[in-house]
This record gives C-alpha cells, structure tokens and sequence, in this order.
C-alpha cells in the first residue's frame, strides 16, 4: 500500500513538473525578411529659409534592421531669375542608401542614417552668353522617428533629421570685357528635415 501511494506521490510531480515546463516555454518567432518601403511628406528648416520636400524609399527589413534605397527633392521657392544670384533657387534631390535600426522590440522607435548622392534635377537653362554646369555632391543625414500602427500592415511615421547636402555647378557667361569667365559654385548646406508619412510592411 505504502509502496502505491509513493508512486502514486511521484507520478503527480512529475506531471505536474511536465506542465509548469509547458506553461513556462515561450514560442520565439524567427525573423523574416519582408518587402516594404515608406512614403513622406517633409519640411526642411535650414540657416537661410524653409521648403517643403517628397520622400520615398523602398527595401527589405529583417528583425529589427532595414535596409533600402530612397530618394527625396526638395522644393525651393525661386526668386530670381538668375540661379547665381541666390544658390537656394533651385530644386534638389537626393538619391541615397536608407538603413534603419528599430530600437526596442515593439519596433516602433527607430535610428536611421542615409548616404547617397545629391543633385540639381532641372534644366537651369542657358543662352548664347551663358551656360550651366551640373555636378554631383555628397547627401548624408542622421535621425530618430517612431511609428504607429494605423492597420495591418500600415503604419503611420514621424522622424527628425539632421541632413548635409553638397551642390556643385558651373556658370560659365560672357563678363564685361567681352571674355568667356566660369564661376565654380561649390555650396554645402545643413538642415533640419522634419518628415511624416506612411510605412507598409
């Protein structure tokens, strides 16, 4: 009898052991690679004036890394008709490697960082006595956001950025002494860009 009750006394830890092992696994999702990419409105402060731009970047996101490819421009008001009179006269863009780092595990506070290019997009025009050279310059920026969920698979995004942008160009006219004269414009120019809109993963 005493031999029934022991067993008995053993069979139930065990079980009991068995399900508290149960109750304390957690199941742990392996992380996938998923295809997505944001769209923003921004609004871009710099020492001279303000501007409005439009960004996109598209890329893939694994756990809590995103990497892809984006690209923004910047609308600028223009005030004169000569560029060389003002260098914020002109639109730009900026085409750029976007990488992301989503800090916490909810995924919904993230550092970012982007470096690419940066360019004049439009046609600055040009005559018998003067011309327009465009180059590239360097575009870098770093910055902090968060995102909400608005559905399923659609969220809803605020980032601050603090961005660098090298323009580069030529304007090559006739000067006063009837003599073909080219001035290098070589301007770098920091920002802060404020920028909202929608990511979809």
């Amino acid at each position: 009898m005493k031999t029934k009750l022991i067993a008995l006394l053993l069979t139930s830890l065990w079980l009991n052991n068995l399900q508290a092992q149960k109750s304390d696994t957690t199941v742990v999702k392996a992380p996938r690679l998923q295809y997505g990419g944001m769209q923003q409105l921004g609004l871009v402060f710099n020492e001279r004036n303000s501007s409005t731009a439009f960004l996109i970047s598209n890329g893939l996101r694994f756990g809590r890394f995103y990497t892809g490819i984006g690209a923004d421009i910047i609308f600028n008001r223009r005030a004169n008709y000569y560029y060389y009179y003002n260098d914020n006269n002109f639109n730009l863009t900026a085409v750029y490697a976007d990488g992301r780092y989503y800090i916490n595990k909810r995924k919904n506070f993230f550092a970012k960082a982007a470096m690419g290019f940066n360019c004049i997009p439009h046609n600055l025009g040009s005559s018998n006595t003067y011309s327009y050279k465009k180059m590239l310059g360097y575009y870098g920026g770093i910055g902090i956001g968060f995102k909400a969920r608005l559905g399923k698979e659609v969220f809803y995004t605020f980032e601050v950025n603090y961005t660098l942008r090298q323009t580069r160009y030529n304007h090559t006219y006739t000067n006063f002494r009837s003599e073909k004269q080219t001035d290098k414009f070589n301007l770098q120019q920091s920002a802060l860009m404020i920028n909202m809109g929608l990511e979809i993963f």
